[in-house]
């Protein structure tokens, strides 16, 4: 039987996964959205066809999915070689890095690595 303490860590660590995750997915229908379509924010050209913005916004949202897609079976066979332990605690730590990065990528105003953040987010997701 677990001990009380030890419950609720694994308690915490999942909820915080589950949140870290679902903060991850749904960050890029509210900021994104306007950074990459409106040009004052600096991604992207007034010259630029709204039609090619929006495949850059596509392809900005479905990097997380679908690296978290890929990343998915990766993970499940770290936790059972190395631990759930460790495998809760990397995914935690590369997915808050994932979104430090995306702030940087937007204060840089770089597409390009705003992407990679994103993709990175996604692997460890």
């Amino acid at each position: 039987m677990m001990e009380p303490r030890l419950k609720k860590n694994t308690l915490f660590s999942a909820f915080t996964i589950a949140f870290l995750d679902n903060f991850g997915l749904s960050l890029v229908f509210i900021m994104f959205a306007p950074l990459i379509l409106n040009p004052s924010y600096g991604f992207f050209s007034n010259q630029t066809p709204e039609g090619i913005k929006n495949i850059f916004l596509g392809v900005l949202i479905g990097a997380f999915p679908i690296f978290t897609f890929f990343s998915a079976p990766f993970w499940g066979d770290f936790a059972d070689r190395f631990g759930r332990k460790k495998a809760f605690l990397l995914t935690i730590l590369g997915t808050v890095a994932g979104h430090l990065l995306s702030a940087f990528g937007i204060f840089l105003e770089s597409y390009v690595f705003l992407l990679f953040a994103r993709a990175l987010a996604g692997f460890f997701s």
